[in-house]
């Protein structure tokens, strides 16, 4: 069943794909992309080279977006009723302003992915990509999809190519940082906190175990 934030989605997609723009679905929606987690989210995230900003510019524009910001990050909003949705696209990066940690994007082709929940193919980063993105930022939605990632996705998770693109990307000692902070919120209970705000169901101790093998196996193949 479609909900007005996928049908807005789709449209800026179709959008997009009329006049050849690249264009990358990242956040919420590049997790659900993969089957892994389908949880709540009020706004839309994207991310695109700099020099193809003012293309999608136009483009939201002809879909009735306003753009309201403008940055490392640039901002739309448009009226749905009595709701406002907002879609932020990060520009040649994915950027968390707490670390000032920079994830560059769009260094590999699209992969196309269609959630079991929709009838439309997502573009999105490859799977070790949207785990290195949220894995930057590390808040709590983003503690609710790797966690997502970590028990559905175990066996499609490269070390291999996810130290490699941590390498190319200068990040490895970030990264390394960051999954022994992530195995500190897994045993913690933190995570267990976030699965239930978000998905309403218990992280049982054999899923908490599973996890934690997993961030292992990462820490252990660098």
């Amino acid at each position: 069943m479609s909900d007005p934030l996928s049908d807005e989605l789709r449209a800026i997609l179709d959008a997009c794909v009329r006049v050849r723009l690249p264009v990358l679905v990242i956040g919420a929606f590049s997790v659900r992309a993969y089957n892994c987690l389908f949880r709540v989210s009020g706004d839309l995230d994207l991310a695109i080279a700099s020099e193809h900003w003012p293309r999608l510019k136009d483009a939201l524009a002809s879909l009735g977006f306003e753009t309201i910001s403008e940055g490392l990050w640039a901002t739309a909003s448009k009226k749905l009723g009595e709701d406002t949705l907002e879609v932020h696209i990060a520009l040649d990066r994915v950027t968390d302003f707490n670390s000032a940690i920079t994830f560059p994007i769009g260094r590999e082709p699209p992969e196309l992915h269609r959630p079991d929940d929709l009838d439309f193919a997502l573009p999105v980063m490859p799977l070790e990509a949207v785990f290195l993105s949220k894995l930057i930022a590390l808040r709590d939605k983003d503690l609710a999809d790797l966690t997502a990632i970590l028990l559905y996705k175990t066996d499609a998770l490269s070390p291999a190519r996810l130290w490699q693109r941590a390498a190319d990307t200068g990040l490895e000692d970030h990264v390394r940082n960051r999954l022994e902070e992530l195995t500190a919120l897994v045993r913690g209970g933190e995570a267990m906190s976030t699965w239930y705000a978000v998905t309403g169901e218990i992280l049982t101790e054999a899923q908490q175990s599973a996890a934690l093998n997993t961030i292992r196996r990462l820490l252990k193949s660098r």
